[in-house]
């Protein structure tokens, strides 16, 4: 009861979040008796976005996992066992990720995988679904000091779950909460992505039914990879299917923009997202100030029809013509750099290779990356302090196996150096 109480209190300060401090939404401080409450459970160090989120010294529970690729770590000693329940009933869940599953029109939301690390090693993995979506995950542990790691690696529109609780038996203690890498290192990174960034289908082959929440790996995709060769703290902020000035093709249809919005929001718009899920709740950006920012958006943009010269449909619901084109991304540079002043932004441009296994046709591609070349210049043009663009290489790239023509881990792998080799070079500190 105790914890159903601290779940309703969280959701109705996050429907009312309007400002932030250190991640934590103003209007979502406890009360006496909910801080008292959560005192006595563990702290949790978390990496990436949560709501309500951690102001510092450690986030108490519950925390809603929404973006994937969020961790959350506990330390604790003494005992033989740990256990850890997730609530992902949509009577549990902020009422606006009803418009999420409004839109998919099935039975699988939410559906939701999260893997488990014991002492930095794989010891498990649990999934939550539509008809049962709760979990209640147990480990068997030897004697000694330990950290359990759970991540969720199903990316945002396919659902979310409160991390509700961790409990030891008899005799066990938690510990302080674990420092993280990126406090080890003092390195923080931002990404920006669609379902490139997100890993959608990377852990399965040609033969997959399409890419789901069941055969994504975002701990396996080049954002995942690169943050952890780099030993950073990363937020990834990815929604397959988004773009990032146009919507998708396939949602420009009468629909009114609440559902538009939540089938594929813009970069822009989930950026600004505690909760990717809740289109009204706000972070603090100041609150995760990264060193480099990822933007590996503009894919899906080039997936209209047309978008020429006679292309007179002004975004978000049509490809702009070429300064509309550089004019929005520099737009949403000079956005970022608001956000993030001091931090060295990296334009990611994906290789032909990639690209002409299907996601887009091969004019499509080519007028992609001569946009992004384009888009690159007028950053150039317009003075842009610290900002770089970064052509990714396809050689080695083999998509005879990928599903949906998304990459699958291997290709992932090889992307993944590529981005380290060149943020080092920008970065010499981070050698």
């Amino acid at each position: 009861m105790a914890t159903r109480r601290r779940q309703l209190a969280l959701l109705a300060a996050l429907a009312v979040c309007l400002a932030c401090d250190m991640g934590l939404p103003v209007a979502a401080r406890p009360d006496a008796s909910v801080a008292a409450a959560a005192a006595a459970g563990p702290l949790v160090r978390l990496v990436g976005r949560f709501f309500p989120g951690d102001p510092g010294a450690g986030g108490t529970l519950p925390q809603l996992f929404t973006w994937s690729g969020a961790s959350a770590s506990v330390a604790f000693e003494g005992a033989g066992s740990i256990t850890v329940s997730f609530d992902g009933r949509m009577s549990s869940l902020p009422k606006e990720h009803e418009q999420t599953r409004a839109v998919k029109k099935d039975s699988t939301f939410p559906w939701v995988f999260f893997q488990f690390d014991l002492d930095g090693v794989k010891v498990g993995v649990g999934e939550l679904t539509a008809s049962k979506p709760q979990l209640k995950w147990r480990l068997n542990v030897s004697p000694g000091s330990h950290v359990l790691t759970i991540t969720k690696l199903s990316e945002a529109r396919y659902g979310a779950a409160w991390l509700q609780s961790i409990s030891l038996p008899s005799g066990g203690r938690f510990l302080p909460p674990p420092p993280s890498p990126g406090m080890l290192s003092g390195r923080r990174m931002l990404f920006l992505g669609d379902s490139f960034t997100a890993g959608w289908g990377n852990t399965d082959g040609r033969s997959c039914k399409g890419a789901d929440a069941h055969n994504m790996n975002t701990l396996l995709a080049y954002s995942g990879l690169t943050a952890r060769a780099l030993n950073a703290d990363a937020q990834i902020l990815a929604w397959s299917g988004t773009g990032l000035l146009t919507y998708a093709k396939r949602y420009q249809t009468s629909w009114p923009q609440w559902k538009i919005r939540a089938a594929a929001p813009l970069g822009t718009e989930f950026l600004l997202r505690a909760d990717a899920l809740s289109p009204s709740s706000r972070y603090n950006l100041a609150a995760f100030q990264p060193q480099v920012v990822v933007l590996a958006m503009g894919t899906n943009d080039f997936l209209q029809k047309d978008g020429g010269a006679s292309d007179k449909r002004a975004p978000p619901f049509g490809l702009p013509n070429l300064k509309a084109w550089q004019d929005g991304y520099l737009a949403v540079v000079q956005e970022l750099r608001r956000a993030y002043p001091s931090a060295a932004i990296v334009n990611l441009v994906w290789p032909r290779e990639q690209l002409d296994a299907g996601v887009l046709s091969q004019d499509q591609a080519q007028r992609y990356q001569q946009r992004m070349a384009a888009a690159f210049e007028r950053l150039r043009a317009a003075g842009m302090p610290n900002v770089h663009m970064l052509q990714l290489s396809g050689a080695g790239l083999d998509s005879s196996n990928w599903c949906g023509a998304h990459p699958d881990v291997a290709a992932h792998a090889l992307l993944a150096p590529q981005l380290e080799k060149f943020i080092r070079s920008i970065l010499p500190s981070w050698q």
